[in-house]
Protein backbone atom coordinates (compact mmCIF):
# COMPACT_ATOMS: atom_id res chain seq x y z
CA UNK A 1 0.00 0.00 0.00
CA UNK A 2 2.69 2.30 1.01
CA UNK A 3 4.83 1.74 -2.26
CA UNK A 4 1.41 2.12 -4.88
CA UNK A 5 0.34 5.52 -2.49
CA UNK A 6 4.03 6.35 -3.01
CA UNK A 7 3.99 6.19 -6.85
CA UNK A 8 0.56 7.66 -7.25
CA UNK A 9 1.76 11.03 -5.09
CA UNK A 10 4.84 11.45 -7.71
CA UNK A 11 2.55 10.70 -10.65
CA UNK A 12 0.42 13.19 -9.13
CA UNK A 13 3.40 15.96 -8.49
CA UNK A 14 3.94 15.67 -12.20
CA UNK A 15 0.69 16.17 -13.48
CA UNK A 16 -0.01 19.56 -11.41
CA UNK A 17 3.37 20.05 -12.68
CA UNK A 18 5.90 20.29 -10.10
CA UNK A 19 9.05 19.46 -11.58
CA UNK A 20 12.54 20.26 -11.83
CA UNK A 21 12.99 19.69 -15.60
CA UNK A 22 15.70 20.69 -18.28
CA UNK A 23 16.83 20.22 -22.08
CA UNK A 24 17.89 16.55 -22.80
CA UNK A 25 21.58 17.59 -23.66
CA UNK A 26 22.91 15.35 -26.12
CA UNK A 27 20.05 17.52 -28.59
CA UNK A 28 20.89 20.38 -30.57
CA UNK A 29 17.17 21.86 -30.29
CA UNK A 30 15.46 24.34 -33.05
CA UNK A 31 14.84 27.42 -33.11
CA UNK A 32 10.97 26.38 -32.57
CA UNK A 33 12.37 23.61 -29.40
CA UNK A 34 14.42 26.25 -27.63
CA UNK A 35 10.96 28.75 -28.06
CA UNK A 36 9.34 25.98 -26.06
CA UNK A 37 11.75 25.25 -23.60
CA UNK A 38 12.09 28.97 -22.84
CA UNK A 39 8.45 28.79 -22.72
CA UNK A 40 8.53 26.14 -19.72
CA UNK A 41 11.55 27.32 -17.74
CA UNK A 42 9.72 30.54 -17.61
CA UNK A 43 6.38 28.73 -16.32
CA UNK A 44 8.54 26.93 -13.71
CA UNK A 45 10.00 30.21 -12.99
CA UNK A 46 6.67 31.16 -11.76
CA UNK A 47 5.77 28.60 -10.35
CA UNK A 48 8.57 28.13 -7.98
CA UNK A 49 8.06 31.10 -6.40
CA UNK A 50 4.54 30.97 -6.86
CA UNK A 51 3.83 33.72 -8.85
CA UNK A 52 0.58 33.01 -10.14
CA UNK A 53 0.50 36.38 -12.25
CA UNK A 54 3.29 35.50 -14.08
CA UNK A 55 3.18 31.90 -14.50
CA UNK A 56 -0.60 31.86 -16.28
CA UNK A 57 1.21 33.76 -19.16
CA UNK A 58 2.13 30.73 -20.31
CA UNK A 59 -0.65 28.28 -19.39
CA UNK A 60 -2.68 27.06 -22.01
CA UNK A 61 -6.08 28.41 -23.27
CA UNK A 62 -7.71 24.74 -22.65
CA UNK A 63 -6.45 24.72 -19.06
CA UNK A 64 -8.01 28.08 -18.65
CA UNK A 65 -11.54 26.59 -19.95
CA UNK A 66 -11.02 23.29 -17.95
CA UNK A 67 -10.73 25.38 -14.81
CA UNK A 68 -13.91 27.55 -15.58
CA UNK A 69 -15.72 24.31 -15.64
CA UNK A 70 -14.20 23.21 -12.20
CA UNK A 71 -15.71 26.70 -10.96
CA UNK A 72 -19.27 25.61 -12.31
CA UNK A 73 -19.35 22.81 -10.40
CA UNK A 74 -17.54 24.20 -7.44
CA UNK A 75 -20.76 27.02 -7.41
CA UNK A 76 -23.70 24.87 -8.29
CA UNK A 77 -23.09 21.10 -8.76
CA UNK A 78 -24.56 18.56 -5.78
CA UNK A 79 -23.07 15.98 -4.42
CA UNK A 80 -24.29 13.23 -6.97
CA UNK A 81 -22.97 15.35 -9.77
CA UNK A 82 -19.27 15.76 -8.32
CA UNK A 83 -19.15 12.26 -7.37
CA UNK A 84 -19.45 11.61 -10.84
CA UNK A 85 -16.93 13.43 -12.23
CA UNK A 86 -13.47 11.56 -13.32
CA UNK A 87 -10.70 11.37 -10.42
CA UNK A 88 -8.90 14.58 -11.41
CA UNK A 89 -12.30 16.98 -11.54
CA UNK A 90 -13.35 16.07 -8.41
CA UNK A 91 -10.31 16.52 -6.82
CA UNK A 92 -10.03 20.36 -7.89
CA UNK A 93 -13.64 20.85 -7.42
CA UNK A 94 -13.33 19.68 -3.74
CA UNK A 95 -10.10 21.79 -3.39
CA UNK A 96 -11.72 25.16 -4.07
CA UNK A 97 -14.75 24.14 -2.05
CA UNK A 98 -11.91 23.48 1.01
CA UNK A 99 -10.42 26.45 0.68
CA UNK A 100 -11.34 29.04 -1.20
CA UNK A 101 -13.93 31.56 0.77
CA UNK A 102 -17.30 31.00 -0.06
CA UNK A 103 -18.00 35.09 -1.63
CA UNK A 104 -14.89 34.83 -3.31
CA UNK A 105 -15.21 31.84 -4.97
CA UNK A 106 -18.74 32.55 -6.12
CA UNK A 107 -16.94 35.45 -8.05
CA UNK A 108 -13.87 34.59 -8.82
CA UNK A 109 -12.99 33.80 -12.87
CA UNK A 110 -11.28 31.45 -14.81
CA UNK A 111 -7.75 33.12 -14.77
CA UNK A 112 -7.95 34.39 -10.99
CA UNK A 113 -8.96 30.34 -10.23
CA UNK A 114 -5.60 29.59 -11.64
CA UNK A 115 -3.08 32.11 -10.30
CA UNK A 116 -4.97 31.92 -6.87
CA UNK A 117 -4.19 27.75 -7.31
CA UNK A 118 -0.46 28.77 -8.16
CA UNK A 119 -0.11 31.07 -5.50
CA UNK A 120 -1.44 29.27 -2.90
CA UNK A 121 0.45 26.02 -3.61
CA UNK A 122 -2.17 23.99 -4.97
CA UNK A 123 -0.01 23.32 -8.25
CA UNK A 124 2.90 21.96 -6.58
CA UNK A 125 6.66 23.46 -6.86
CA UNK A 126 8.71 20.51 -5.21
CA UNK A 127 11.20 19.66 -7.90
CA UNK A 128 11.69 16.59 -8.55
CA UNK A 129 15.84 16.37 -9.95
CA UNK A 130 15.31 12.93 -11.95
CA UNK A 131 13.43 14.27 -14.50
CA UNK A 132 14.15 16.13 -17.74
CA UNK A 133 12.85 17.12 -21.30
CA UNK A 134 13.86 14.97 -24.06
CA UNK A 135 12.72 15.71 -27.70
CA UNK A 136 10.40 17.81 -28.63
CA UNK A 137 8.11 17.28 -31.77
CA UNK A 138 6.00 20.29 -33.49
CA UNK A 139 3.55 19.66 -36.02
CA UNK A 140 1.60 23.17 -36.37
CA UNK A 141 1.03 24.85 -33.42
CA UNK A 142 1.24 22.05 -31.19
CA UNK A 143 4.22 20.71 -29.26
CA UNK A 144 4.93 17.63 -27.38
CA UNK A 145 8.00 17.07 -25.25
CA UNK A 146 9.25 13.89 -24.50
CA UNK A 147 9.47 13.36 -20.26
CA UNK A 148 13.04 11.03 -19.09
CA UNK A 149 13.24 10.15 -15.80
CA UNK A 150 16.94 9.60 -15.08
CA UNK A 151 17.77 9.91 -18.47
CA UNK A 152 15.34 7.14 -19.71
CA UNK A 153 12.08 8.07 -21.77
CA UNK A 154 8.97 7.28 -20.00
CA UNK A 155 5.52 7.02 -21.89
CA UNK A 156 4.82 10.54 -20.46
CA UNK A 157 4.72 14.03 -22.90
CA UNK A 158 4.22 17.51 -22.07
CA UNK A 159 1.94 19.21 -23.84
CA UNK A 160 2.22 22.93 -25.18
CA UNK A 161 0.32 25.14 -28.11
CA UNK A 162 1.36 28.13 -29.95
CA UNK A 163 -1.03 31.01 -28.69
CA UNK A 164 -0.81 34.21 -29.72
CA UNK A 165 2.96 33.82 -30.43
CA UNK A 166 3.73 32.45 -27.33
CA UNK A 167 3.97 28.48 -26.53
CA UNK A 168 1.82 27.94 -23.68
CA UNK A 169 1.79 24.38 -21.35
CA UNK A 170 -1.30 22.05 -21.12
CA UNK A 171 -1.76 21.33 -17.51
CA UNK A 172 -4.17 18.92 -18.12
CA UNK A 173 -2.35 15.98 -20.77
CA UNK A 174 -1.35 13.73 -17.86
CA UNK A 175 -4.61 13.81 -16.65
CA UNK A 176 -6.02 9.60 -18.52
CA UNK A 177 -3.19 8.45 -17.63
CA UNK A 178 -3.35 9.72 -13.71
CA UNK A 179 -7.14 8.80 -13.99
CA UNK A 180 -5.66 5.19 -14.41
CA UNK A 181 -2.99 4.96 -11.67
CA UNK A 182 -5.75 6.21 -8.94
CA UNK A 183 -8.88 3.79 -10.74
CA UNK A 184 -6.23 1.28 -10.38
CA UNK A 185 -4.62 2.24 -6.54
CA UNK A 186 -8.53 2.71 -5.42
CA UNK A 187 -9.32 -1.20 -6.62
CA UNK A 188 -5.76 -2.83 -4.94
CA UNK A 189 -6.52 -0.59 -1.63
CA UNK A 190 -10.37 -2.03 -1.56
CA UNK A 191 -11.92 1.59 -1.84
CA UNK A 192 -14.33 3.38 -4.07
CA UNK A 193 -12.60 6.30 -6.32
CA UNK A 194 -14.64 8.87 -4.22
CA UNK A 195 -13.20 7.10 -0.49
CA UNK A 196 -9.61 7.72 -2.15
CA UNK A 197 -10.26 11.45 -3.20
CA UNK A 198 -10.81 12.61 0.40
CA UNK A 199 -8.37 9.80 1.95
CA UNK A 200 -5.67 11.90 -0.79
CA UNK A 201 -7.50 15.54 0.34
CA UNK A 202 -7.39 14.62 3.80
CA UNK A 203 -3.50 14.13 3.40
CA UNK A 204 -2.90 17.24 1.48
CA UNK A 205 -4.93 20.03 2.40
CA UNK A 206 -3.54 22.77 5.05
CA UNK A 207 -6.99 22.81 6.60
CA UNK A 208 -9.59 20.35 8.21
CA UNK A 209 -12.05 19.12 5.80
CA UNK A 210 -15.26 21.64 5.46
CA UNK A 211 -18.23 19.35 6.56
CA UNK A 212 -20.14 21.01 3.45
CA UNK A 213 -17.97 20.14 1.04
CA UNK A 214 -19.64 17.66 -1.35
CA UNK A 215 -22.52 20.14 -1.31
CA UNK A 216 -22.87 23.39 -3.50
CA UNK A 217 -21.14 26.58 -2.53
CA UNK A 218 -24.08 28.54 -3.98
CA UNK A 219 -26.22 27.00 -1.11
CA UNK A 220 -23.94 27.00 1.65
Amino acid sequence: MRNRLHFLFVLLLIILPALNAAAHGNHQHTKAEKAVLKAFTAYRSALTKQNGKKAVKYIAQNTIDYYAQMLEHARNSDSATVAGLHVMDKLLVLSFRNRVDKNKLLVMTPTEAVIYAIDKGMVGKEGLSNIELGDIDIKNKQAKAQVLIDDRPVPLEFVFYNEKKRWKIDLTAFFPMAEMAISQTAKELEMTETELVEFMLKLVEPNTLNPKLWLPVAKW
